[in-house]
């Protein structure tokens, strides 16, 4: 078991590796960088607008934002900060070779974000996103099943279908493909 959870926490890595270097190479050619960067996972539903990037308390200055719960479904901040995520893959070979670390902090998701911040200088809070995990191996397999959730004690939605409606242009028993959310701003 520990080799298959190494296994899924490595390619999560590479995969943000791969992400940096796909940011990067588009800043090149367009010879600009961004100023904010956002990261979140490809089976996450988001069934309420983020404030936009200019709000200071949605996203403060000089820090990180997460999840909270899962933490690493979704990050947002400035790129210098960001870089840090993106590029864990770095700190890995370079951090750990050693094996100083255990693995959860070695390959840091989840859980061990706020010590790996930390250890790297960074401020980070995590708070409460209007998003869920999507996926059919999990809690939430289905946007309606995300909309259940959303809907218990929450006054953002009248009913699971203004829900729906605000997720996908799809049926809620049907996967997530189409979002009508556009982007955050």
């Amino acid at each position: 078991r520990q080799g298959g959870l190494y296994t899924l926490l490595l390619a999560q890595v590479i995969h943000s590796q791969d992400c940096w270097d796909m940011i990067t190479a588009h800043e090149q050619s367009h010879s600009f960088l961004f100023d904010k960067l956002v990261f979140t996972r490809p089976d996450a539903a988001w069934f309420r607008a983020v404030p936009p990037h200019t709000d200071g308390r949605a996203w403060p200055p000089n820090t990180v934002v997460s999840n909270a719960g899962g933490q690493d479904w979704a990050l947002f901040g400035e790129r210098h900060l960001m870089e840090a995520w993106f590029t864990r893959l770095h700190w890995f070979e370079v951090e750990c070779s050693d094996s100083k670390y255990d693995v959860l902090k070695a390959l840091p998701v989840a859980t061990s974000l706020p010590w790996y911040f930390a250890h790297k200088g960074i401020n980070f809070i995590s708070v409460s996103v209007p998003a869920v995990v999507v996926r059919q191996s999990g809690k939430f397999k289905t946007a309606g099943d995300a909309c259940g959730w959303a809907l218990k004690g929450s006054r953002i939605f009248r009913s699971s279908a203004d829900c729906i409606r605000s997720i996908y242009t799809n049926t809620a028993s049907a996967l997530p493909t189409t979002s009508t959310s556009g982007p955050w701003w």
